[in-house]
């Protein structure tokens, strides 16, 4: 596809700019890392303040939690969670907004609210409306989910494949000629290999090395490692929210390897992380480039 421009909100994303970072904002009262932090609407608008000025260049609001044994949640009830959020966030000038929802009521509410990109976890594989809705977004993330949309989580080690890679690659070369004929221009779709989501330890980490892989002659990649059990499986580091530190080593690793936007918790250590990284990716690609 070439060099992939895109935009959400009034930020621009170009490939081999930079690495981008967008920030999870979870309205939710049980996810698996940070549920309730945030679920009060004010609390949750002022947390999307935070990770803007800690750079996060796009927020990304959810409402429905992804962890194990979590509860149903009614569309009414994602709908009053994230509307409200991103209602508030663009009121305060925050305009790089997605929404984080595999319902396309939802997106399209989100939508109209302030939101510019959808990111669903089940590819457009879970509403047979959302591709439409994926129409008339700026920028559309898909992931593939391993072990089917309500089970992807609790998967885990018992999805096996043969080549995730090619796997992968297969799938997303299919969705996007799939919603090409739904009108969704496949220039403004971006690829997430959904690690965590039905991929064990082994699958996990060739993934991450091999994101150039993932990606080649597709737009934009993005990978979301933020506090994932893979990591506690390495480190032993049982409580997510102590996987920060952890979380970095494999965001640098995914970088490395080519990922073009990272999704996660820690906003202000990945942005720091990334500059850096990116400084040094830079020079070595082009020894005129010295900061």
């Amino acid at each position: 596809m070439g060099i992939a421009t895109l935009r959400c909100g009034n930020t621009p994303l170009v490939r081999g700019h930079k690495t981008w970072i967008m920030g999870i904002l979870n309205v939710t009262p049980d996810s698996f890392s940070d549920g309730g932090d945030f679920y009060d609407t004010q609390a949750a608008i002022a947390h999307g303040l935070e990770l803007a000025a800690n750079g996060a260049d796009i927020i990304d609001v959810g409402g429905v939690s992804t962890a194990p044994n979590a509860k149903s949640v009614s569309a009414e009830q994602e709908h009053q969670r994230v509307i409200p959020v991103i209602k508030g966030l663009n009121g305060k000038g925050i305009t790089a907004i997605s929404i984080d929802t595999t319902r396309a009521d939802v997106a399209l509410a989100a939508l109209e609210a302030g939101a510019s990109w959808i990111n669903d976890q089940s590819a457009g594989l879970f509403d047979p409306d959302m591709p439409s809705a994926m129409a008339k977004a700026d920028g559309v993330v898909i992931m593939h989910n391993g072990g089917g949309v309500a089970s992807g989580v609790l998967a885990g080690e018992s999805v096996f494949y043969a080549d995730i890679i090619d796997t992968l690659r297969k799938f997303f070369h299919r969705r996007l000629e799939e919603l090409e004929k739904s009108l969704v221009d496949p220039r403004k779709i971006i690829v997430d290999p959904g690690v965590g989501f039905g991929k064990g330890l082994r699958d996990s980490i060739i993934i991450i090395n091999n994101m150039h892989r993932l990606a080649e002659g597709l737009s934009l990649s993005l990978i979301g490692l933020s506090r994932k059990s893979f990591i506690g499986k390495m480190t032993a580091i049982i409580d997510p929210k102590a996987r920060d530190f952890a979380s970095l080593g494999a965001h640098a690793a995914a970088i490395f390897s080519g990922a073009n936007i990272i999704r996660t918790h820690n906003v202000k250590g990945t942005r720091e992380m990334a500059m850096v990284l990116d400084g040094i990716l830079a020079t070595g690609r082009n020894h005129e480039n010295i900061y």
